[in-house]
Parts: structure tokens; C-alpha cells; sequence
């Protein structure tokens, strides 16, 4: 039984034959058998093999009926049952049972195997011994107060609520005495309310109040501050699901339960929340109508929140139609918070809009503008989904762009004022479904922007965004095809301004991107809400230059398919792709160099040999385009067709030696890097350059082909004055 590994078949087999040689004459190997048995599956079951474990354990028993004390068979029989609910199949959960409910008939009265036994129950998911067993374990007299926490945990988590509960009720009978039965009974009262047995949490609730305060306090206090929580979130969600009378009486519950352990909640490390909590309470006794209690409440708090004090001030001046405490409540608030938003809570959002819209139409009938403004911003944070909220969001903000703009030759910050009501107003009619009023409210806000984008005064970069935010509102409208022509024309206007816009900000590269950026978003938007954009010439050609700005100078990515754009357009002369060459090399840089290739072929295919002139201009600048890509290939190509042309178009001798000369560069600079080959055909190339020089053909020849030499030897030289090399 040694000679190999406990856990394999192997060990197990010869357990079997060991056991099959063994008659009832051979008592003492009967026991050591049964002994080593035992052994083994304790170790099997200390590895985790529990399989293994289990059939040695079996055997162990099987074998020690007649020679092992009682007390061992049980312990046996114990681990039998801890194997079998280890091994985790759902098959042996009754096994388990059944070897538990032996080791308890073996040695009865053993907490360790009532507590396991009981884990078995749950684990099968059978009740039928359950409620003997409980009581059974209630009786023994070591069980504790935190045994019985435990068990109840335990029935809960399996699905035994109701078992659970009536654990906790006979449990608090014994312990009643208990200087720690403050714990049962505040489980109990948990149990109770999440059962929704308010008679009873109400009975449990009345014996924790009876408790000795400072002795409790002293042993239990976080107990009672996990209660506080508790019982503060359940009378919050009996006033949310409507159950007011309920949520009145648990609520008031939570202040008693703080004026009776007040010691315990007037800690440093708890008073804040305390506080919070108190702020909490206020709110949903407003919510309730009880605002004589809720300024009761309020007048206790004493925390450092004074903003959310002084909103629930206005909550309840508000609900007693208070219109002077109203006014007040709404300037000290907004004191409180120039720049901080008080909508933040979440669960309150809604009924502090209705609240300031309230407090709005008081601040404006005072005369005070500013604190109108400021009050309305506040109803448009956060975006509503809800359409008669949303709606009347919008409303507010119209308020506030209206009164920007009564003062508008006295406010200098007019325009970043504007931009932000109308960028809370995107927000609102982008999370809203289409209507009849979100598609006027947007027409409105499209026209503001564009308005005050015309103003003669206003700064380049913010005219790009208030057109851009004006195109963005009546792009946003479901229903705009009524409105394409309008459409097309902020679209231009936008790109135009955003255009000029970026290259006054040309020192800012960060800046002049971002813009750039947005600019391509117009024109990606504008192709999907009019896809006959390219059947207008004039609208094509701007479009696109606005683009292959952003392309170039911006890093917006899909530039190859932005020239294939340009070069499919019926309108796309030299004259027209010249500009969008200058536009490249004015960026600079080997994408833009890339960029402008397919362009310069273009405008060489497109003039004729009438005009000589522009030819020698474009193939100048695709080589220099080319030189800057490093594209070896398209060079050589380059300089194949100039040679040829040559013959029918002279170029300028000063013209060929600065291609000669620039190829003859570039192939040193292959050669330096190591890459031999272009190196060796761009060197080539400029010494077929300088065969065609009418007058310095010998001052450059000889040199040249010195050169090359020493690069490459003398065969690479004779055939690079015989041309063998040249591609």
C-alpha cells in the first residue's frame, strides 16, 4: 500500500486485496489495515483527492467495526461526510448525509457534526431534517451567539429565508439574557424587513431601543451604525415605491434609533455620515410633506455641507409656498456654488430643475439678471431623456441665450456664454427622441449660432464653432431634407472658417489639429446627410480642399482616398490641382510629399506641349516630391520620362543639373545607410542625367563617373556610362 502513490488505482487495488486475504483469524492485520486505511484517507484528503479519500475512509470504518474505539469510527464517519461534500457532486450530497447522521448516532451530541451535517442539508437542498436538526444545535450547550449568526447566514444564503427567520427568533429566546443579544436581534429585525414582516421588525425594533444604551453602545457600536444604514435605505425605499405611511414611520425610526445610542453616532469616525444621512432624511421627509419635522431635522445637522443645507432649505420654502424664504434660500445657494454644479446627486436631479425654474421666475421679478442666468443653467445639468423635462431644459437655456444677448455690447464673454447654453442644448436634443418640438428647438439654436457667427467682431476660431455647432443642430434633426440647402451652406461656412481658423493657430500644433479634426467631422457628416454632395462642382471642390487641409495639416487619417476624391472630380484641372500640390508642400513632410505624387502626375497628364513651361514646373516638383517620399522607383520613373520628353520639350540646363544633382544625393545617402542597390541605381540615373547636358556635360561626366568608381568598382563604371545599370 506504499510502494505507490496513495491517490491512484494502483494504491487503492491493494488496499482490496489486502483486505480479501484477511479472514476474521487475523484480527490484529484486520486492525492495522483498517489503521493504515484511515491514515491514507486523511492524506487523500488533506491533497484534495477526495474520490480516493472517500474509499479508504469507507474501508477504514468497514474494517474497524469489531477493533476501533467508538469515538474514531464517528471521526471516521465524519470525514467520510466532509469527503463526500468536498468532492462537490451533486450525487453524494445525500451520502454525505447519510455518513453524518452515522457519525452523530456513534457519538450524539457533538456540535462539529450537527453544524456538518447541517451543511449537508443545504447543499442537498432537502428541509426534512432540517428544523430537528437547528433545534438540536439551539439545545447544545456550546453553541454561541456567533455559531447561531453563522447557521443563520447559511440558511439564507441556500434559500431558507423563512427557516432563517424562525432560527433567529427561537435563538434570541435563549439568548435573551445574553449580554450580546444585541446582535441577534438586529439580524432578526434585518431578516424581518427584508421578509416585509413589519409587525414583528416593529416588535424586534422596540426590544433594541430597551437594550442599555451604554452598554450596548460600548460592545455593539458598529453594529448599530450598520443598522442606522439599514434601516435608512429601507425607509428610502418605501417612500420611492410609494408606501408613504411606511417609509414615515421607519425613517422616523432611523432618528430615534440616533437619539437613543447617541453616543455611538456622535463619533469622529462616523459623524460625517451621520450628517450625510441626516441631509438624506430631511430630503424624504420634505418628499412626504412633513416639513415642520423635516426643519426640525435640518436645524440638528450641524456638518459642513452647507450647499446641500441651503437647496433644502429652498425645498422646503418651496412646499410651503414661501416665496421670500425661496428667493433667499436660491442667492445663498448660488453664493455656495458659482462653479460648482448642484445637480450632481443623481436621485435628486429632477426635482431640483422644477425647484430652480421655480426660484428662477422670483430672482427675474427682483431685477437680477445674473442669479436669473445662474439659476436656469443650473435645470439644464445633467441631459434629461425624459421629453417634457427635456423640453423644459430647452426652455431654460433659451432663457439664458436671450438675456446673453439683451446685454450683448456689454458682455465680453458673450460669446463663450452662448457657446456653452447651446452645447448643454446639443447635448439635450441628442439623448431626445425626434418631435415636432425638438426639431424647432433646434432650428432656433442652429440660427443663434449662425448669427453671432457673423458678428464683425468675433474671433476666428470661435465663428468656426458656432457654425459648426449650427450645421451639427440641423444635421442632428431626423427629418432634414426640407432644410439641404440651408444644411450645405453652414456646412461650407464652417469648413471655411475652421480652415482659417487653423492656419492663424498654424504655431499651435496641438490646437491647430484639433480644429482640423473637427473639420474632417463636417465633411464625414455631410456626406452621409447629403450623399449628392459631389453632383455640385463648386461644393465638391470646396469640400474637398477643406479635407485635404484637415489630411494634411490636421493627421486625420484616409488621405490616398481623398486624392482619389479630388482626381475623380469632372472639374479637376491643373489650375484646380495645383492648389491642392501647394497645400502639400506647404505642410511639408514625407506623407504630404506622398500625397501631392498622384496629384503632380495628374496635372502632367492634363498639359499639353503648348505650354512647355508647366511641364518642366510639375516634373520639378514631382521629383521633388518623390526625393522627399524616398520613393526610388517613382524617381527613376520620373527621370525615364524626362529624358524622353527631352527630346521633344528642352528642359533648362540649370534645371537638369538640379535633377542630376539632387538624384545623385539621394543615392549617397542610400549608400550611406547601406542599401547598395538603390544607391547604385540612383547614381546611375544622375550620370544618364548628365548625358544629355549641352554644355556642362564634360565638366560634371568625368567626375561623376570618378565617383561611381570608387563606390563601385570599374565594371559598375563602364556600365553606367553604357547605361546597363539604369534600372
Amino acid at each position: 500500500m506504499t510502494a505507490t502513490a496513495p491517490h491512484s488505482d494502483e494504491a487503492l487495488e491493494s488496499l482490496y486485496v489486502a483486505k480479501n486475504a484477511c479472514s476474521d483469524d487475523l484480527p490484529k492485520l484486520q486492525r492495522y489495515l483498517s489503521t493504515r486505511a484511515f491514515a491514507i484517507g486523511v492524506q487523500c484528503f488533506k491533497a484534495g483527492h477526495y474520490r480516493y479519500s472517500v474509499s479508504y475512509l469507507k474501508e477504514a470504518f468497514c474494517l474497524g467495526k469489531k477493533f476501533t474505539d467508538v469515538n474514531r469510527q464517528a471521526h471516521t464517519l465524519y470525514l467520510l461526510g466532509c469527503a463526500y461534500l468536498l468532492w462537490d457532486e451533486k450525487e453524494h450530497w445525500e451520502k454525505a448525509v447519510n455518513a453524518l447522521d452515522m457519525a452523530i448516532w456513534h457519538r450524539p451530541g457533538v456540535l462539529k457534526y450537527m453544524s456538518k451535517k447541517l451543511e449537508a442539508l443545504f447543499q442537498s437542498g432537502s428541509d426534512k431534517q432540517l428544523s430537528n436538526v437547528l433545534d438540536c444545535i439551539l439545545k447544545h450547550n456550546e453553541i454561541t451567539i456567533k455559531v447561531v449568526l453563522d447557521i443563520h447566514q447559511s440558511l439564507k444564503k441556500h434559500g431558507f429565508v423563512q427557516q432563517a427567520i424562525e432560527f433567529l427568533q427561537r435563538a434570541y429566546i435563549r439568548f435573551s439574557q445574553d449580554g450580546e443579544a444585541l446582535y441577534l436581534l438586529v439580524e432578526l429585525l434585518k431578516a424581518e424587513l427584508d421578509s416585509d414582516e413589519l409587525d414583528r421588525a416593529s416588535l424586534a425594533f422596540q426590544r433594541i431601543l430597551v437594550q442599555d444604551s451604554a452598554k450596548t453602545a460600548q460592545l455593539a457600536g458598529d453594529c448599530l451604525k450598520h443598522l442606522f444604514r439599514h434601516l435608512f435605505c429601507f425607509g428610502c425605499s418605501k417612500a420611492e415605491s410609494g408606501s408613504i405611511s411606511e417609509a414615515a414611520e421607519w425613517l422616523g425610526n432611523v432618528e430615534t434609533l440616533v437619539v437613543t445610542f447617541g453616543g455611538v453616532f456622535s463619533d469622529d469616525d462616523v459623524r460625517d455620515e451621520v450628517d450625510s444621512l441626516r441631509l438624506c432624511l430631511v430630503y424624504w421627509r420634505v418628499k412626504l410633506g412633513m416639513t415642520n419635522k423635516a426643519k426640525e431635522t435640518l436645524e440638528q445637522y450641524k456638518g459642513p455641507d452647507h450647499t446641500t443645507m441651503t437647496y433644502l432649505r429652498l425645498k422646503i420654502a418651496l412646499e410651503e409656498d414661501n416665496n421670500a424664504d425661496a428667493l433667499a434660500a436660491v442667492c445663498r445657494l448660488l453664493q455656495l456654488v458659482k462653479e460648482a454644479n448642484l445637480l450632481e446627486r443623481h436621485s435628486i436631479a429632477k426635482k431640483v430643475s422644477g425647484a430652480l425654474i421655480h426660484a428662477a421666475s422670483y430672482t427675474l421679478q427682483a431685477g437680477k439678471m445674473d442669479v436669473a442666468k445662474d439659476v436656469l443653467k443650473q435645470v439644464a445639468s445633467p441631459p434629461a431623456t425624459d421629453p417634457a423635462m427635456a423640453e423644459m431644459q430647452l426652455t431654460s437655456l433659451q432663457c439664458v441665450v436671450a438675456l446673453c444677448l439683451t446685454d450683448f455690447d456689454q458682455n465680453p464673454g458673450v460669446y463663450k456664454e452662448v457657446a456653452d447654453c447651446i452645447e448643454k442644448a446639443a447635448a439635450i436634443l441628442f439623448v431626445c427622441d425626434d418631435s415636432h418640438w425638438h426639431t424647432e428647438q433646434s432650428k432656433w439654436f442652429a440660427t443663434v449660432c449662425w448669427n453671432l457667427a457673423l458678428q464683425p467682431e468675433v474671433e476666428a476660431e470661435w465663428q468656426f464653432r458656432l457654425f459648426g455647432r449650427s450645421f451639427r443642430l440641423l444635421t442632428g434633426m431626423k427629418s432634414c431634407q426640407e432644410a439641404t440647402k440651408r444644411i450645405t451652406t453652414y456646412a461650407l461656412m464652417a469648413l471655411l472658417s475652421g480652415v482659417s481658423a487653423s492656419r492663424k493657430l498654424a504655431a499651435d500644433d496641438d490646437h491647430r489639429h484639433s480644429i482640423l479634426r473637427d473639420v474632417h467631422s463636417i465633411v464625414e457628416k455631410l456626406r452621409e446627410v447629403y450623399p449628392a454632395w459631389r453632383e455640385n462642382s463648386q461644393l465638391a471642390g470646396l469640400v474637398l480642399a477643406a479635407d485635404f487641409e484637415a489630411v494634411v495639416h490636421g493627421g486625420v487619417a484616409d488621405g490616398c482616398s481623398v486624392v482619389d476624391e479630388i482626381l475623380s472630380l469632372p472639374a479637376a484641372n491643373a489650375e484646380l490641382l495645383e492648389g491642392f500640390v501647394s497645400i502639400c508642400q506647404e505642410a511639408g513632410g514625407k506623407k504630404a510629399a506622398a500625397l501631392s505624387v498622384g496629384l503632380l502626375r495628374r496635372c502632367i497628364s492634363l498639359v499639353t506641349q503648348n505650354s512647355p513651361g508647366k511641364i518642366i514646373k510639375f516634373y520639378h516638383l514631382l521629383l521633388q516630391a518623390l526625393l522627399d517620399c524616398r520613393d526610388v522607383d517613382g524617381l527613376l520613373a520620373c527621370i525615364d520620362e524626362v529624358l524622353k520628353l527631352h527630346k521633344s520639350t528642352t528642359f533648362p540646363e540649370i534645371e537638369l543639373v538640379w535633377m542630376m544633382t539632387s538624384v545623385w544625393n539621394e543615392g549617397l545617402l542610400w549608400y550611406i545607410e547601406g542599401v547598395l542597390a538603390s544607391a547604385k541605381r540612383c547614381l546611375t540615373c544622375a550620370i544618364r542625367i548628365v548625358g544629355i547636358l549641352p554644355e556642362l556635360r564634360t565638366a560634371y561626366e568625368q567626375s561623376l563617373l570618378s565617383r561611381y568608381q570608387r563606390l563601385f568598382g570599374n565594371d559598375a563604371s563602364e556600365r553606367a556610362v553604357s547605361g546597363e545599370d539604369h534600372r
